[in-house]
């Protein structure tokens, strides 16, 4: 998973009881069709009992996604290996998968398919876990060995079987990391942060931990047992090694210059005829090839975009098959260290190769079959009769994380969802249902242009311009999308203004700084502007009198540290492209976000869990106050929103929901979460992500004390904000002496700003 999408699935959310009791009965589309998801949901609570009636709408999106490199039977292991193909005892080819499940309620799920006859033949969760970081097939036991990213547990599956066994753990305190099977059927596993290597025996059930293979390595990421020993690369440096199984011994086997010391990992092994390929992924990609008699390097595939090459040719043991960086797959002569471009060109990324015998119809030979990770598809061709090969199977899919919500210039709600999803979701509230909207791929942020939707994509960082009067058709429309560049792969932030759509984006890994860009989406063009900040990201964009008011975070790309001690809030010249006024809000805040203007033209946002109010014709803060003393540690801190909303303040921050009087400046919890992604749907109803995959519904009307006469800003409040303790339904996790009391949040000193030139 991309560095964001890790942050936020590492805050483990405590499943908390909601405040009212929804009941959701949800009919789920072919999650790789456009398709509507039909949601009937009805809500229990009202406006007399004093709770805030919430309404889960369901998940938006679906998915069935197993990590992008998986492994072959024979082929040796890569990274994330979530695939495998191999044969049951009578022979018939299957594919495995393991796909994530999510964080809150989902463990990660296990699907086994038959190539010849399309079925799905297991279909199951996992006992613990939900990410998938660990497969490998043996074709000694005919059994599928699988582990997560949960803990040291190694997993099973026996061929014909109902379900999968918990084999118990490998090494305490370890993450299996990547596991591949030796043809005697000893499993072998990588382990993470320890760098460790150990092996199972099915035959006795004893592990053995060899211990950290290389000092400073913290992944093990792909493995390869030979007659001699066991193969192994790392991460976070690509380096290459041997053990010995029977001494323990280590020795590594150092790079070419070209490749060596990189920050990366080596991201698969594979074998043929007395070659290695070395899959190497970082700076500079490439396929590197060791000899194991001469015990040198021989020769350097830099066309590589797959993880492994395939297994040998039944047909003749030298040739195996990988894709190259132009989608074409090339057959490679291990001996002569020749390729030749085919052409095949399947729009996948290889995963588990095998070679298997259908014995149908249009495949009379051995057919090359490989892994998709997204949908669980499987591509393949017949050399001999050049028929092809493609099977996507039906399995149960799992909540996709959501990564941002968005309201649309009609009263349509958009969700856009982690990674690779089948796409983007869309609630129609007259409907009352979710549409899938293909081909979207993650998007980080929406904005609205002259009453269409636009949105940006990670991680390309493309922005994408769709106009609602025609109907969605990925690639037409939405047409072509224009990249930002300059390293830039988040648009977080969009605002209209002068004309043209602001994006305010966070930069590459290992980056600092994030744009700002003026894009045009009717005709495609874009200028790209220095960092507003020095160092910082924009993650919030409010238009107001002619400039652009923008919130930051200190953080840039990820692997890299902040230099920065505190966000800012700043004023931004469209046409000048200069910054003239900047101020720091709260000194120490690693985010600043969720801008939002009142009715009396006062600017409020959230510098980390405190509330802000600011005035844009004194600029100056008026006041802020804390409303969570929880540690907050979003990364961006674009999860944190603020809307209005009949003369009430309404904030996501520190996974929660809080209802601000602006006028006194008394706070509740609405919800205790986790919410975050606050959006406000044109017919009045608020909307929050449930982390890590749902969406609910907050109807403030239905409230009682809410009024529409009082308008933000115009009365200062109390010296103290009034902090009622809301005691939250049994369940709720932790005492009473931790939840947050009256005397410890006091009013904050107003800061002034300082003007720039």
């Amino acid at each position: 998973m991309d560095g964001l999408a890790a942050s936020r699935a590492g805050r483990l959310a405590i499943a908390v009881t909601a405040m009212i009791t929804a009941v959701v009965t949800t009919t789920a589309a072919d999650p790789a069709a456009t398709g509507t998801a039909t949601t009937r949901a009805t809500t229990t609570g009202t406006a007399a009992t004093g709770r805030p009636p919430v309404t889960n709408l369901g998940q938006p999106v679906q998915r069935a996604l197993s990590t992008y490199q998986g492994i072959g039977a024979s082929a040796g292991t890569s990274p994330g290996t979530s695939a495998a193909v191999g044969t049951t005892p009578s022979g018939d080819p299957e594919a495995y998968f393991l796909n994530m499940g999510n964080y809150s309620n989902q463990n990660a799920e296990f699907a086994g398919v038959d190539l010849t006859t399309g079925k799905t033949v297991i279909d199951t969760r996992l006992p613990s876990g939900y990410s998938d970081t660990g497969m490998a097939y043996s074709s000694a036991d005919h059994a599928v060995f699988m582990g997560t990213g949960e803990g040291p547990d190694l997993y099973e599956y026996r061929s014909g079987g109902t379900a999968v066994t918990d084999l118990g753990p490998s090494i305490a305190g370890q993450d299996i990391w990547a596991l591949a099977a030796a043809p005697d059927g000893t499993i072998w596993g990588g382990t993470y942060p320890g760098g460790d290597i150990f092996s199972y025996d099915p035959a006795t059930g004893a592990f053995h931990n060899y211990g950290q293979a290389l000092k400073g390595e913290t992944y093990i990421t792909a493995l390869l047992p030979t007659a001699t020993g066991v193969y192994f690369g790392t991460q976070p440096d690509t380096d290459f090694g041997e053990l010995d199984p029977g001494t323990g011994a280590v020795t590594q086997i150092p790079l070419p210059s070209a490749y060596a010391g990189q920050a990366g990992k080596v991201s698969g092994l594979s074998a043929a005829d007395g070659r290695l390929f070395v899959g190497v992924a970082a700076s500079t990609d490439a396929a590197l090839v060791w000899d194991t008699s001469s015990r040198s390097w021989v020769a350097t595939i830099d066309d590589f975009g797959s993880a492994t090459v395939s297994p040998p040719d039944p047909s003749n043991p030298d040739d195996v098959y990988y894709q190259s960086t132009s989608d074409h797959i090339v057959r490679y002569d291990a001996a002569t260290l020749s390729g030749q471009q085919l052409s095949w060109a399947p729009n996948a990324i290889p995963g588990a190769w095998a070679w298997v015998g259908l014995g149908t119809s249009g495949y009379p030979g051995q057919t090359l079959v490989f892994t998709f990770y997204t949908s669980d598809r499987i591509y393949g061709q017949d050399f001999q009769s050049g028929t092809s090969y493609y099977l996507q199977p039906q399995v149960q899919g799992s909540g996709d994380q959501i990564i941002t919500l968005g309201a649309g210039p009609g009263k349509a709600i958009y969700a856009g969802a982690y990674l690779t999803p089948p796409g983007m979701a869309r609630w129609d509230p007259g409907s009352g249902s979710w549409r899938l909207l293909t081909g979207s791929g993650q998007v980080e942020g929406y904005g609205d242009y002259d009453g269409n939707l636009v949105f940006g994509r990670y991680p390309q960082g493309d922005l994408y311009y769709y106009d609602l009067s025609k109907p969605w058709n990925y690639g037409t429309n939405p047409g072509p999308p224009v990249a930002i560049g300059d390293d830039q792969n988040r648009p977080v932030a969009f605002a209209q203004i002068n004309g043209l759509e602001a994006v305010g984006s966070v930069p590459v890994s290992g980056r600092l700084g994030g744009d700002i860009s003026l894009w045009n989406p009717a005709t495609g063009a874009l200028s790209v502007y220095p960092p507003p900040v020095p160092a910082q990201t924009p993650v919030s964009l409010v238009p107001h009198d002619g400039l652009l008011w923008g919130a930051t975070s200190v953080n840039g790309g990820y692997g890299v540290a902040p230099t920065a001690r505190s966000a800012e809030l700043f004023a931004w010249n469209p046409v000048t492209h200069k910054v003239v006024f900047s101020v720091v809000p709260k000194k120490g805040a690693a985010n600043v976000s969720g801008l939002a203007l009142d009715s009396s033209g006062h600017l409020w946002g959230l510098a980390d869990s405190t509330l802000f109010e600011f005035s844009l014709a004194t600029r100056h803060v008026m006041r802020r106050e804390t409303l969570s003393l929880e540690r907050d540690d979003s990364m961006y801190g674009i999860e944190h929103r603020i809307v209005f909303d009949r003369g009430q303040l309404f904030a996501t921050t520190d996974e929660k929901l809080f209802r601000v009087n602006p006028l006194t400046w008394r706070a509740r919890t609405a919800y205790w979460g986790p919410a975050s992604d606050l959006t406000r749907g044109r017919g009045g109803q608020l909307y929050f992500v449930q982390r890590p995959s749902y969406v609910y519904r907050y109807d403030p009307g239905l409230h009682p004390g809410l009024t529409r006469s009082a308008s933000p800003g115009d009365t200062p409040g109390p010296p103290a904000m009034k902090i009622k303790r809301s005691y939250p339904p049994n369940g709720y996790p932790g005492s009473p002496r931790s939840w947050p009391t009256r005397s410890s949040l006091g009013r904050a000193r107003a800061c002034d700003g300082r003007p720039r030139s």
